[in-house]
């Protein structure tokens, strides 16, 4: 009867011991200490020792052989994949979605602090993507990388990716001609036929800006900062450039909202207040519509307003229609008859050329109440989309590129930010 219950006792002791995982050396402590306290006879003293031994070696082998069955075992790994492991500042490199990080990327060892290591570096990764906020969005959201090849890097170290959106907005609001080119010299470096009576200056300079940045003709111009925030109503975050063309926040869209004009008019003050409000209030969004949100704000403002929401989207690195530059010249010059056999028409013409400059579609469109001149207008701007965008497409098709990469100089210049996944 006794041995039973020293046996018993000693399985005991074995399972407390071996189940209690990352605790075990606390308990392995505890039994030892009763031990010593409770046990005198040496004999079973011994055994007991033993047992705690055993049960504390064997703690983790549970979880080291789970690790084990799920990486099949593989010959050493190349510096250039095991550099996760040796350089924390870049943790978050990783090639699988933090779930499945552990099992994915670590290769265990029969080391019990390896295998401690791996938890921490896949709880390392999955916290700091859930702290990274998306690039100009007005929600935070969980974005996990995709995998990144070796050629998605950006080899040259003082130059980054940016996305379409921010391209744009660098060529409409930052950058200012070194020399003061002239108008006509920018139409005539911007296509074999003249532009003039279809782009306003300010379309034709941007659009000048945006080739000289892809022909790497940098020393053409000088940044000119200014601030553009006060147009939105919810914060924009400073903008980012990114090292690898995989990122995925290279891919994210720009969402807000414009200040309406009803708040506007109320002046600067009642601006960053409505603004300041609608930032505390932002959260509501995702979860009541639209209509009922800016319904409670006019309350509060004593105003019936309802913003403009705008959309800038991204997708990335572009890929080219599969058209030659030949091709593509000829469907520019296509485009453009189409436009100046607009204007040149005797019966519409005339309305077409008062409204060709306008500075936008919305602004031309609320000056005219009949539905047929606003639809002539429309198919007029809508054909100035088309060969803006053909045009830029025929200038990167020249220079062999197909993403927007810019010096990071310049980048800073206009106070562009690393990105906080790639860039680090």
């Amino acid at each position: 009867m006794m041995i039973a219950a020293i046996i018993g006792w000693q399985i005991f002791i074995f399972i407390t011991t071996f189940i209690s995982g990352s605790y075990r050396g606390w308990v392995a402590a505890f039994w030892v200490l009763w031990t010593l306290l409770q046990i005198f006879a040496l004999p079973l003293s011994i055994i007991q020792f033993c047992t705690i031994f055993y049960g504390y070696k064997l703690a983790g082998l549970p979880e080291n052989l789970k690790l084990k069955s799920s990486t099949p075992a593989t010959p050493k790994r190349a510096q250039s994949e095991t550099h996760i492991a040796q350089v924390p500042q870049n943790e978050y490199e990783n090639t699988a979605t933090p779930e499945k990080v552990t099992q994915q990327q670590v290769h265990p060892t029969d080391s019990i602090k390896e295998i401690i290591r791996a938890e921490r570096r896949a709880i390392f990764r999955k916290n700091l993507l859930e702290m990274a906020e998306l690039d100009n969005s007005t929600s935070i959201q969980k974005i996990v990388r995709t995998p990144a090849s070796e050629e998605c890097i950006l080899q040259d170290m003082n130059s980054a990716y940016i996305t379409k959106h921010n391209f744009n907005r660098i060529a409409s609001h930052y950058l200012q001609s070194v020399d003061g080119i002239s108008i006509d010299k920018i139409f005539s470096a911007l296509f074999e036929k003249n532009l003039s009576d279809i782009l306003n200056k300010k379309e034709a300079t941007k659009l000048y800006f945006k080739k000289q940045m892809l022909e790497n003709n940098f020393n053409s111009f000088i940044v000119n900062r200014k601030n553009f925030t006060g147009n939105y109503t919810f914060s924009v975050n400073s903008p980012k450039f990114h090292k690898d063309k995989s990122c995925a926040f290279l891919k994210a869209d720009f969402t807000n909202y414009l200040i309406p004009p009803a708040i506007k008019n109320l002046g600067e003050v009642k601006i960053k207040e409505f603004q300041d409000y609608c930032e505390s209030r932002k959260k509501e969004l995702e979860k009541i519509s639209d209509d009922v949100f800016w319904a409670r704000i006019g309350i509060k403002f004593n105003v019936n307003i309802k913003p403009e929401r705008v959309i800038f989207s991204n997708s990335g690195v572009e890929e080219l229609e599969k058209i030659s530059i030949d091709d593509l010249r000829e469907k520019i010059k296509s485009n453009i008859s189409q436009m100046l056999s607009l204007i040149n028409n005797e019966t519409d013409g005339g309305l077409i050329i008062n409204f060709r400059y306008a500075p936008s579609l919305d602004f031309a469109i609320s000056k005219i109440k009949d539905q047929k001149s606003k639809n002539e207008i429309i198919n007029f701007f809508q054909l100035k989309f088309e060969l803006l965008d053909s045009l830029l497409d025929l200038y990167k098709k020249q220079t062999g590129k197909n993403s927007y990469v810019l010096p990071i100089s310049l980048l800073k210049e206009c106070d562009f930010e690393p990105c906080k996944i790639c860039s680090n």
